[in-house]
């Protein structure tokens, strides 16, 4: 029902990889919290690749490696500089504490992605890798590109430099539109 959306504490999470499968490494994952249609909190986790690689988490795909260098050449080293020296395991125990407040809350929560099959399996595994549960369960997790097809509209930056935050945030407010109208 649209009343228990409404009611609900949301969790929208994107994540830059590089692959597309579980076990590829992670380089930053993006979060925002909102609850009664209002942006509560974002904050933006990085991890080094050798972190990954120390984890197992090293399957890099030949192809999503060779799109990050020719098509987001800057926003690539951006995200190798930023990850620099970060451990993937605090990158995923700060997104743990990052959602732990809201199961604090009695409002039922849900936690959305664009394509929740490539960035929840991604997270999944590396939680796996670190020996800690995700911060979700299964029936928890929701899906921002079906909102946009229902919607027939998108919330794409006009450049769009694969930032997991700002990925994130723009995800954000399709769900915001979808539920509570143009509140912003």
């Amino acid at each position: 029902m649209l009343s228990d959306y409404k009611n609900s504490v949301h969790i929208v999470i994107d994540i830059e990889t590089l692959g597309t499968r579980p076990g590829c490494p992670i380089l930053s994952i993006g979060a925002v919290k909102m609850y009664n249609g209002i942006l509560e909190w974002q904050q933006e986790f990085f991890a080094s690749l050798g972190s990954n690689a120390r984890l197992g988490l090293n399957e890099i795909g030949v192809e999503t490696l060779r799109w990050w260098e020719e098509k987001h050449p800057e926003q690539f080293r951006r995200l190798q500089a930023n990850s620099e020296n970060r451990e993937l395991s605090d990158a995923l125990e700060d997104l743990n504490q990052f959602c732990n407040p809201i199961v604090q809350k009695t409002a039922p929560h849900y936690f959305w992605s664009k394509h929740p099959h490539f960035d929840f399996p991604i997270l999944e595994a590396a939680y796996e890798a670190i020996g800690k549960p995700p911060p979700w369960k299964y029936w928890q997790i929701r899906d921002i590109a079906t909102l946009e097809d229902k919607l027939f509209t998108t919330r794409e930056p006009e450049l769009n430099n694969h930032d997991a935050l700002l990925d994130a945030i723009n995800e954000t407010n399709v769900l915001i539109d979808a539920v509570w109208g143009d509140k912003k």
